[in-house]
């Protein structure tokens, strides 16, 4: 990056960096995103079977019925920020460290409020912003999406700061980001393959039990895959700061720290960190 926090490296370089930081570790650190799937998206799919309602919309003559999820809309709505925030905390952590410490998931809910509130105003803002079209929506999105690695960088900052922060860091850096999301599409349609196999082949007579089932397993290549695009994430944040920094275009290093049991901030030995 330079001196104006701009993100110089590739999409390419930033996944070879999540790479590189996962080796030898995908299973120790996809035990994090394990976690989320379990807790947050299983707990929705569920949700979504038991908590829900039908609605008969009449429009132009005719008479269309929409389900409405209720179920997994609040549960959502409630946990999805404590989630992000302990997420982006883990990564960060492991990043710096690499300690594997599935704990830190857990912290947003210390953080409940502050985390709730970053994750409520982000989503006004990007739905605010979304009625004018789906474009300034994007933006909107790309805009506030290192809010929850502000927080967990910053527990000294509102949740409105946080917001505010991640604006900031993303001034100059939207496209790049865009991008780099983007760059995982082949990854994505590899893990959504069983999902649509399943689509095609599953018997009529499934039961409900047995198709829940069957798509919980079916998610499971996701675990994998959002592990790696969350660290990527992470490495675009930490470039974007300057705590990752390139002295060349082959040595990488980090300037971080490791929060120790007492809440201090302490240096971390970063020598080693890409080899």
């Amino acid at each position: 990056m330079n001196d104006n926090g701009i993100v110089l490296e590739s999409a390419h370089k930033i996944r070879q960096i999540a790479r590189d930081a996962l080796r030898g570790n995908w299973f120790k650190v996809a035990v994090a995103t394990l976690i989320f799937y379990v807790l947050f998206d299983v707990v929705s799919m569920f949700l979504n079977q038991t908590f829900s309602t039908y609605r008969y919309i009449h429009f132009m003559g005719t008479v269309r019925i929409t389900k409405v999820n209720y179920g997994a809309a609040i549960y959502a709505l409630l946990v999805r920020g404590a989630f992000s925030y302990g997420l982006c905390l883990y990564f960060l952590n492991y990043m710096r460290t690499r300690v594997t410490d599935t704990a830190l998931v857990f912290e947003g809910f210390s953080h409940f409020l502050r985390a709730f509130l970053v994750n409520l105003i982000a989503a006004i803002k990007v739905f605010l912003w979304s009625l004018l079209f789906v474009i300034p929506g994007i933006l909107a999105a790309l805009r506030y999406s290192m809010s929850f690695f502000v927080m967990a960088d910053h527990p000294e900052l509102t949740a409105g700061e946080c917001i505010e922060e991640s604006k900031n860091i993303m001034s100059g850096n939207k496209m790049k980001y865009f991008i780099l999301q983007l760059s995982f599409i082949g990854w994505a349609i590899l893990a959504t393959a069983p999902t649509m196999i399943l689509n095609v082949m599953k018997p009529v007579n499934t039961s409900m039990l047995q198709s829940f089932l069957l798509s919980v397993l079916c998610g499971i290549p996701y675990i994998f895959l959002n592990a790696y695009k969350i660290n990527a994430s992470t490495a675009f944040y930490e470039l974007a700061t300057g705590r990752l920094a390139a002295k060349k275009a082959s040595d990488l290093f980090v300037r971080g720290f490791h929060t120790g049991n007492n809440g201090e901030d302490r240096q971390a030995p970063m020598d080693d960190m890409f080899h």
